[in-house]
């Protein structure tokens, strides 16, 4: 892998207020919440050992409310 430091912007309603969580072989290293509720800004970090493939994170808010969204690494 070429890159094994990633940050993804999210843009969604109200997601500041949401807890991210991953599959293994990527860890989470820092969730940015910015003055705009609607961005969320994640910094990843990919293992080594990380297998190029679809991996899925998981958004949830204090309400138990969860959403999925699949990323993919080449």
């Amino acid at each position: 892998m070429e890159y094994s430091e990633i940050q993804l912007l999210l843009y969604g309603e109200n997601l500041s207020n949401c807890e991210v969580t991953v599959e293994r072989g990527i860890t989470i290293q820092k969730v940015h919440r910015v003055q705009n509720q609607n961005y969320l800004f994640i910094d990843l970090l990919v293992d080594e050992e990380t297998k190029a493939g679809t991996y899925t994170f998981q958004l949830s808010k204090s309400n138990k409310q969860k959403t999925e969204f699949d990323f993919e690494i080449k």
